[in-house]
């Protein structure tokens, strides 16, 4: 499994996402839906997009390992209230961040 680059979860109920870390080719993580707690993705250093849509994230992981994401996904996180740390993402090109309760505007992107 450690060549999968593109793994969907969409709606799969379960409380604790398991170490995604021995996935370290993979390009688009999707948990649009989830109702998982996300931690622990700083291995993914590959990931070009992350799907967080839809849910219960209240704090983005850290993603200062992710100079390769383009897409960062997190529509309709209705608890998510701010987004720090940004700067690595230099590539980032898809920032969707509606349906959050995010005031202000991360201008380090």
């Amino acid at each position: 499994m450690s060549n999968l680059r593109i793994l969907n979860l969409y709606e799969i109920k379960f409380e604790q996402l398991l170490s995604l870390s021995y996935l370290t080719n993979l390009r688009e993580l999707s948990l649009r839906g989830c109702s998982c707690k996300v931690s622990e993705l700083d291995a993914l250093k590959e990931l070009e997009l992350l799907d967080l849509s839809g849910t219960k994230v209240k704090f983005l992981p850290t993603l200062e390992s992710f100079s390769n994401l383009q897409q960062l996904l997190l529509r309709d996180c209705a608890d998510l209230e701010e987004m720090e740390n940004l700067k690595s993402l230099t590539d980032l090109a898809v920032l969707d961040r509606s349906g959050t309760k995010i005031k202000e505007f991360p201008y380090d992107v």
